[in-house]
């Protein structure tokens, strides 16, 4: 990513770096690089969190209200605003890759984006416990304790499900996970091309 956003206890929004796509607000956008902390405008809401994609920051506030705002991706390429639903209802989180938004909800995970390597969710992923995004993947913690994965995964991020383009696309790529003893999954992670799977 090329910006920063930070959420103060206040409930407002500041963030530098990269502006010229939107993603620190309309008041920055005319700057290609905001080299100081700007208040991010443009938020109708009291924010609670914010994550980053390539060119967009996604705002969120109360969860319970379903209330988040996109900002950036001023040319749309990858449908990040024009996917976007008009309300969410109650959500547990967001997540951003790179040019997707991901919300975690009790019935499932809602995604749109960049979908050309399987980055979005498939329809028949299960309920899902935890979920990590990283640049071009995601994984979930299943309500059985597997992990699954999908998307960009040509450096084993994804598991050995992937396709001979490095993919796994259209489904979930299960994770191997050492069986021995009473280890179990306690949370799960992704970076850029890379993932992590937390055992206690």
């Amino acid at each position: 990513m090329g910006h920063t956003v930070v959420v103060l206890s206040d409930g407002s929004v500041y963030g530098w770096g990269a502006a010229r796509k939107g993603q620190l607000g309309e008041a920055a956008k005319g700057q290609k690089i905001v080299w100081e902390p700007v208040k991010v405008e443009g938020v109708p809401f009291r924010a609670t969190g914010a994550v980053c994609g390539r060119e967009f920051t996604v705002v969120t506030g109360d969860r319970s209200k379903g209330e988040f705002v996109i900002l950036g991706s001023a040319d749309n390429r990858w449908n990040v605003l024009s996917g976007a639903p008009p309300a969410l209802g109650a959500y547990r989180g967001i997540w951003a890759s790179w040019h997707g938004v991901y919300v975690q909800r009790d019935e499932g995970v809602l995604a749109w984006g960049r979908n050309d390597r399987g980055q979005l969710p498939p329809a028949d992923l299960p309920v899902v416990r935890e979920l990590a995004v990283g640049s071009e993947h995601a994984l979930a913690l299943l309500g059985d304790g597997m992990v699954v994965a999908f998307g960009w995964g040509e450096h084993g991020n994804c598991g050995p499900a992937a396709d001979e383009q490095g993919n796994v696309k259209g489904k979930c790529g299960l994770i191997p996970l050492p069986t021995e003893g009473e280890s179990h999954v306690v949370g799960v992670g992704a970076g850029c091309a890379t993932s992590w799977v937390v055992m206690s």
